[in-house]
């Protein structure tokens, strides 16, 4: 045991003093010792083991004159930089380079962890600079072959560009120990793309170009043992792809015991101006009893939001669970633990029982409602609370929820499960971290960057749901610096000599 601020301790001194001078210890002057006690804050340390994923990824940036066609909102490129920025968020952990290409590589940010330099590099890139118009796979390939990595995860956010044959780069990705993972952005419809005055571009023989999403960039990745997804339908959280396991995170807690000292305290001060009768003291032990459930409430809380903040939801709903006074923040909190470890039915059922009279407050819980219910493939009832939810208020993310229900049933196909958007995922956090009190029911709001569409913690694939299409700025915090022309002069070398640059 150790304590926090010993410097209280000698206010003892006087205190044995003035017994050794006048009397002996009498329950006043215990209880005055014990407060002096409790304000030493005693403490235990402990150890706690989390495992951190040393995932990395190469993430490649299609750059060439198609990704600035408009089936996306506002183009390709720049729903791409979102989707980028999404995934940088949501895996905090993991390190990323940063590549954009086009019919030659360039590299824009080495191997890092800090995410402001990937997003800094991302944000320096003047598209209009950019002279080269196709896209060159095998050239990419072969500039990721030269990286040291014994073994290299390669994320490609690209259209596709035109025909070629992904047997052929995949047999090459094989031999390098390269797995190709891609996110098509890009509509199988397509648009038609235009020149800097907005007119239509044409080919050599007259014709309207039309950029699509190439069929081929899926199977190239499935070759590779990759992952393929739409632009809808990115699962944001990353899987660890690290050879080497996991890294053991050991960290250093401190579990207070002031509060032993302080009801002991109490106890011996009340004693001391209050004479029980006797048969009174008989019921202490269930006093005691009671009163030791709501007491043990702080711990079980703290032992909570440490399991939570290092991803181990299971433990923190367990925790959860034997909080006594239970509250709504603290419901709320119980509920998002059980749906980050997966367990769907567990949250819905919470989440059904809950009650709020705040309108954003029962907003967020139909949101939540519907996403489990997605999860477990409810889709109607989904729908009805995604209905419900927008009564309350307008929400573009519940309504694109909604809208992409619909959609699905339309066209008779498969529907995936839906993403709360980060924006929930964040506030939901945030009510988290104010359940510290068991008592505290205030909410605090936490600002957000971007918006964007999310799996909540729980990191289950095969959810859809809307990413953030607006471009907006780099996040607060990070900075901003140009590209130099030497490394335009890369990648727009041979743009001349171009024969097909659609």
């Amino acid at each position: 045991m150790s304590f926090a601020y010993p410097i209280f301790l000698l206010l003892l001194l006087p205190l044995l003093y003035t017994l050794k001078r006048r009397s002996r210890p009498t329950l006043l002057w215990s209880s005055i010792a014990l407060m002096i006690l409790a304000l030493s804050n005693p403490t235990i340390p402990s150890q706690t083991h989390t495992d951190q994923p040393r995932s990395h990824y190469i993430i490649a940036l299609d750059l060439s004159y198609s990704m600035r066609a408009t089936d996306l909102t506002p183009d390709r490129f720049t729903y791409a930089k979102n989707l980028i920025r999404h995934i940088l968020d949501r895996n905090p952990r993991a390190s990323f380079a940063l590549f954009g290409f086009t019919t030659h590589p360039l590299i824009l940010s080495p191997t890092t962890s800090d995410h402001r330099l990937i997003q800094s590099a991302m944000e320096a890139i003047q598209i209009d600079n950019i002279l080269s118009k196709g896209t060159d796979l095998l050239a990419l390939l072969k500039r990721i072959a030269t990286l040291p990595d014994k073994e290299k995860s390669l994320l490609i956010f690209s259209d596709g560009g035109e025909d070629w044959d992904p047997m052929q780069l995949a047999k090459f990705a094989k031999a390098h120990a390269i797995t190709i993972n891609a996110v098509g952005t890009a509509t199988r419809k397509g648009a038609l793309l235009h020149d800097r005055y907005k007119q239509p571009l044409r080919d050599a023989s007259g014709h309207l170009i039309l950029s699509r999403l190439n069929p081929n960039l899926r199977t190239l990745a499935r070759q590779t043992g990759g992952f393929y997804a739409d632009y809808d339908q990115v699962d944001l959280t990353l899987p660890n792809n690290s050879t080497k396991g996991s890294q053991t995170r050991t960290q250093l807690r401190q579990t207070p015991l002031f509060w032993i000292p302080l009801l002991l305290a109490a106890i011996l001060f009340l004693l001391h101006f209050v004479r029980l009768p006797k048969r009174l003291l008989l019921l202490l032990p269930f006093v005691a009893g009671s009163a030791d459930a709501g007491l043990l409430d702080w711990y079980y809380l703290g032992k909570a939001q440490n399991a939570y903040e290092d991803h181990r939801f299971k433990e923190s709903a367990k925790r959860y669970e034997a909080v006594k006074n239970k509250s709504l923040p603290l419901e709320l909190n119980r509920a998002l633990s059980y749906y980050h470890a997966g367990s769907y039915k567990q949250a819905l059922k919470i989440y059904r029982n809950l009650r709020a009279k705040d309108p954003i407050i029962k907003q967020k819980i139909l949101w939540m409602r519907g996403n489990c219910e997605v999860k477990l493939k409810s889709y109607e009832s989904a729908k009805e609370d995604y209905v419900k939810a927008l009564a309350l208020g307008s929400n573009p993310d519940i309504a694109h929820n909604l809208k992409l229900i619909l959609a699905k049933h339309a066209d008779h196909r498969d529907m995936p499960a839906s993403k709360t958007s980060e924006e929930a995922n964040k506030k939901a956090k945030s009510a988290h971290k104010d359940t510290q009190n068991p008592h505290q029911k205030e909410h605090k709001k936490k600002r957000t960057s971007a918006r964007s569409s999310s799996q909540a913690q729980g990191g289950a694939q095969g959810s859809s749901n809307r990413h953030s299409k607006k471009s907006g700025s780099a996040k607060a915090g990070t900075f901003s610096h140009p590209l130099g022309y030497k490394a335009y002069d890369t990648i727009n070398k041979g743009y001349i000599d171009e024969t097909k640059p659609w």
